[in-house]
């Protein structure tokens, strides 16, 4: 049994437990809030490159990313602030250098799974999260990586007029645990700040769309984008975007909550960042991808 697939049969195991515990929370009522219930959501997205907090992982071919999540409540009764258990599973699926164009391994399309699992907190517009990430490659492209994250974001979309969604600033600070996302020689320390400005929403006459503006800076903070000598650069990359999101309203409801989106992003790359590129300082990446809501 190869390294990567150990790997994957421990997040496996991992995931039956969460699983399982969700389903405990579930039908635990007291620990429930008011009202509250699990939703499940699950999509694809496609996008034209895949950089992961600006290292470049595959510049050709198709590439598709499909999840799922479920997010359950666990309040307890009574309780001013309310709590939500998370756990997710994310996939790149590639046919260029690191998919089934290069010299992968079997499955040789599965680039990337990802297993996460979360806790956060709700207060007013603040949300504060603690999430464990296990990040494994089934094609062995990378070595698996562990790391725990704490977030907190603010929505202060409540606070302004009709025609502006609001900053709704965010931060992440992130520890691994076990491996390095840059390949380096230390486990690294990761911020990343960002904002996404949201614009009114304007009708179509039959559904409405919805244009954010995010904006995402990432940083190292310790060892995280190390070069081959060991040299730590503290700016990794600068993502700039415009997205636009539409749910399709004319499906029935029973189907889900069915929503389209599309965006166009500007990467500017860190000194070190534009090494793993290849040497260039900008790239324009494009996405699109569909996703259900119930």
């Amino acid at each position: 049994m190869s390294e990567t697939v150990g790997e994957i049969r421990k997040v496996g195991g991992g995931l039956v437990g969460a699983l399982f515990l969700v389903l405990i929370l579930a039908g635990v009522t007291p620990l429930r809030a008011q009202e509250g219930h699990s939703t499940v959501a699950t999509g694809v997205d496609a996008a034209s490159q895949y950089f992961f907090r600006g290292i470049v992982q595959e510049t050709k071919g198709l590439i598709l990313q499909p999840w799922i999540e479920i997010e359950t409540p666990v309040t307890p009764a009574g309780s001013p602030v309310d709590f939500d258990f998370t756990i997710g599973l994310w996939n790149s699926l590639h046919t260029g250098n690191t998919g089934t164009g290069g010299r992968t391994t079997d499955p040789r399309l599965w680039f990337e799974f990802d297993f996460y699992a979360g806790l956060s907190a709700s207060s007013g517009d603040w949300t504060g999260s603690l999430t464990y990430n296990a990040l494994s490659s089934p094609n062995d492209s990378f070595r698996s990586v562990q790391d725990l994250s704490l977030g907190f974001r603010f929505d202060d979309s409540g606070h302004w007029g009709a025609g502006f969604g609001g900053w709704r600033p965010s931060v992440h600070v992130l520890f691994e645990t076990q491996g390095q996302t840059d390949g380096g020689n230390g486990s690294g320390t990761y911020l990343e700040v960002g904002i996404e400005p949201g614009m009114a929403a304007f009708d179509t006459g039959v559904t409405s769309i919805e244009i954010t503006v995010p904006v995402t800076l990432g940083l190292s903070l310790d060892d995280y984008y190390e070069d081959l000598t060991g040299d730590d650069e503290g700016f990794g990359f600068l993502d700039v975007g415009i997205a636009a999101s539409m749910p399709l309203t004319m499906l029935p409801e029973h189907l889900g909550n069915w929503t389209v989106t599309a965006g166009v992003h500007l990467l500017v790359l860190g000194n070190h960042t534009r090494e793993y590129n290849g040497g260039d300082d900008f790239e324009v990446i494009t996405t699109i991808g569909i996703s259900n809501v119930f």
